[in-house]
């Protein structure tokens, strides 16, 4: 088992300065992989990079990591533009990314099994080669927030849990409360809609039954953005 396993991604940076242009392979992994595998430290490096970028790794290897590369379909790059010879003024692009991390990409995880819906992953794992903080830093990485154990005995995990359980259910509410304050102006073009399709007269005001298009756009835009995002995977 490795003392240190590093998740990330490494960049093809262009650094364009007053003195010049060159590339070179960055990435905060590359040089924390470096300092730790110099301190003695057992590394091993697991980052994305498309296949033609593989032989750039061997900075790894020439700093004493090991590294585990998976294919992408681009490799993450960078363009640093400093504008002043002393480096104090810096724009930044990101050009292209490399695809995101799983939890089956760690070494030592079978197998990952993950309900959006009730906010749950169940990972089975070999302890020998990947601990759980390595877990966890995956999933954070992934853009979500682990329920973390804290003791053997089980009662913290319960707790935290619970917690989690509590928050989500309060985001929940907030959101269903929220999408039907916001959903309210369509009901009456709802009604509206139904009455006149049945052939019946409609007591709608018409200022509600036909709100000024901008205003729908706005209220359907608000909608998505909060509501509607949470049925995008």
């Amino acid at each position: 088992m490795h003392d240190i396993i590093m998740i990330g991604h490494v960049s093809r940076d262009i650094i364009e300065s007053p003195h010049g242009m060159q590339r070179i392979l960055g990435g905060p992994v590359v040089y924390s992989a470096a300092a730790a595998a110099r301190s003695g430290a057992d590394v091993l490096v697991v980052t994305r990079v498309a296949p033609e970028d593989r032989e750039e790794l061997r900075v790894f290897e020439e700093n004493g990591a090991a590294v585990l590369p998976l294919d992408s379909v681009a490799t993450t790059s960078i363009h640093n533009l400093y504008e002043t010879s002393d480096h104090e003024r810096r724009t930044v692009k990101l050009l292209q990314a490399a695809d995101p991390y799983a939890l089956e990409d760690l070494p030592g995880v079978v197998s990952a099994e993950v309900n959006f819906a009730s906010d749950e992953a169940r990972v089975r794992y070999n302890p020998v080669d990947v601990s759980m903080g390595e877990i966890y830093a995956t999933i954070e990485e992934a853009g979500y927030e682990p329920v973390r154990e804290e003791d053997e005995d089980g009662d913290e995990r319960t707790t935290e849990r619970e917690r989690a359980i509590e928050g989500e259910l309060r985001r929940q509410r907030r959101l269903v409360i929220g999408g039907g304050l916001l959903t309210l102006p369509f009901v009456p073009m709802m009604i509206d809609m139904v009455l006149r399709e049945v052939g019946l007269a409609s007591p709608i005001p018409m200022a509600l039954s036909h709100p000024p298009g901008w205003l729908e756009f706005v209220l359907a835009t608000v909608l998505m953005a909060t509501l509607g995002k949470e049925f995008i995977v």
